[in-house]
């Protein structure tokens, strides 16, 4: 079941109200939404962190209302330009990849200048100022536009990767083919008992494969055919063993029927229950004080049977709804730790979180674990006639219905029936 999200608006940084409540029940925990009233002109298609900064990447000019051209760097309180940026002439560029490489930061995406630099969809932050890396023809011309971006050690040596038209590796002095071709939409490692697998996200056309690149013999296997898009990749350990996991816009991955989101585990393919309804973009495995739990952002409306509003996480065995109601598409979901404090980024093209003003950025900040409450609807610490009420004003509605309460369906079921009353009338007048 979703849990109680915090929701506080945020413009340049500073708080402009306290909390308003999302319907949910009371769970384990209670992580803060922290929304920014004032965020960022266009779409956030990436984030990444450069010498420990979250840096957001996508199609924007400006941030917080201040000039920040394709990239920005979160500084505690808001985002801010990285020298001139990343732009093309048409104003059309974008960054859609970030990621640290020996003491620079490296942004991939379409772009034709880094600051006052000519580059080609790839550039490099030292800092200070913005150069290329390698040959601007390979990148325009082989490369094309970069979509995704991984730094793994190889030798010793931190070794760049790049998707666009195939996957290519930066060999310190040139690019070269990394042998695989089509688009590549998404590249994760993983440490396996061989050493470190690589696995891509590719786009062959009117389908996807995800395929893994052997760590000793160096050889891609596909592991597996899409009929539709793959987007994003994570790894995860659900408690049952090691796994990958990929999302996207594809109904089955080779016979097996699954939803937008497949997990490939002990060399076989299967279904995230009933999976999701529309489009998923992005991956990440984020422990929001609850427990670990695979988080997915995308364009949906459900997850399994569960109302999820274009965020929702999974268990290992059940879907929960992500919070509050966004009102457009989460391109990017990062994880991002300053301290003890951990936070879950959300990047996309939505303008409101919870009907209140969030422009396509936000942050939900992990919870300290609270004792959880049975029958406790409003999270007030006590079951009494408030909680009674809200059970019986959802009774007998189903998950489709205007009068369903996620909050009232305490086993999470897609009803409120006789077995979520009994929770109240057992707990009632208990305090928590």
């Amino acid at each position: 079941m979703p849990h109680p999200f915090r929701l506080s608006i945020v413009a340049a940084g500073v708080a402009l109200s306290s909390f308003a409540a999302a319907a949910a029940h009371a769970g384990a925990c209670d992580p803060q939404w922290r929304l920014f009233a004032s965020g960022f002109d266009k779409q956030v298609r990436t984030f990444g962190e450069f010498n420990g900064v979250l840096h957001a990447g996508g199609s924007f000019d400006q941030a917080h209302g201040l000039n920040a051209h394709s990239i920005a760097a979160w500084n505690g309180s808001q985002f801010g330009a990285l020298g001139g940026g990343l732009v093309w002439s048409f104003g059309s560029q974008y960054c859609s990849a970030i990621a640290q490489h020996q003491g620079t930061l490296a942004a991939g995406g379409s772009f034709i200048r880094a600051g006052a630099t000519e580059v080609r969809n790839l550039a490099v932050w030292n800092s200070t100022a913005w150069t290329g890396l390698g040959s601007e023809t390979y990148l325009e011309f082989v490369v094309g536009a970069v979509k995704s971006m991984l730094v793994i050690e190889e030798n010793g040596v931190e070794t760049l990767y790049i998707g666009g038209a195939g996957l290519h590796r930066w060999t310190g002095a040139a690019w070269e083919s990394a042998g695989v071709s089509g688009g590549i939409e998404a590249i994760i490692a993983v440490q396996e008992p061989d050493g470190l697998a690589l696995y891509i996200a590719r786009d062959l056309g009117a389908t996807s494969s995800v395929d893994r690149r052997d760590p000793v013999t160096g050889d891609w296997t596909t592991l597996g055919t899409l009929d539709g898009e793959a987007r994003d990749l994570a790894s995860w350990d659900d408690g049952t063993g090691p796994a990958i996991y990929v999302c996207g816009d594809f109904q089955t991955v080779d016979a097996v029927a699954a939803k937008r989101i497949a997990r490939f585990a002990n060399g076989a393919w299967s279904a995230l229950g009933d999976g999701l309804n529309n489009l998923a973009y992005s991956l990440a495995v984020w422990d929001d004080g609850s427990g670990e739990r695979l988080w997915v952002g995308g364009q949906f409306s459900f997850a399994g049977n569960s109302p999820a509003s274009r965020l929702a996480s999974w268990d290992g065995a059940s879907w929960r709804g992500g919070g509050p109601s966004i009102n457009g598409p989460v391109f990017a979901i990062f994880p991002h730790t300053i301290g003890d404090q951990t936070s879950l980024w959300i990047g996309g093209n939505f303008t409101t979180i919870g009907g209140e003003a969030s422009e396509r950025v936000a942050r939900i900040t992990a919870c300290a674990a609270s004792p959880f409450c049975p029958g406790d609807t409003n999270g007030d610490g006590v079951v009494d006639f408030t909680d009674l009420n809200t059970v019986l004003t959802a009774y007998n509605a189903v998950a489709a219905d205007p009068n369903y309460n996620p909050g009232a369906d305490f086993d999470s079921d897609g009803d409120v029936d006789f077995a979520d009353l009994n929770v109240v009338v057992s707990a009632f007048n208990n305090a928590c």
